[in-house]
């Protein structure tokens, strides 16, 4: 079981990994975006990046939430009890 969660949560890190890394190459293009008054396009882009960022991280504590922990938080605040079911349980690796 461990190693097929271990793997699903390897492909969904890689994933976060490659997409930071456009949001990187794109603010090293400040500059150019910059020079052509296309600061927009480039906020725009990096709001993306930067939501797809963090929809990568919740999809990897949905995951351990759900084959771990045995289900996700449930009623309208789900999000802030999943952030926070999510560092109880890293504090208590340590």
């Amino acid at each position: 079981m461990f190693q097929t969660i271990r793997a699903l949560l390897a492909k969904e890190m890689s994933e976060i990994d490659r997409t930071a890394a456009i949001c990187q190459n794109r603010m090293a293009r400040v500059q150019e975006f910059t020079s052509r008054n296309e600061e927009d396009i480039l906020a725009d882009s990096l709001a993306a990046c930067l939501h797809s960022v963090y929809s990568g991280i919740e999809g990897l504590f949905k995951t351990i939430a759900v084959e771990i922990d045995g289900g996700l938080p449930k009623g309208d605040k789900w999000h802030k009890r999943l952030l926070v079911q999510m560092s109880v349980g890293y504090k208590a690796c340590f």
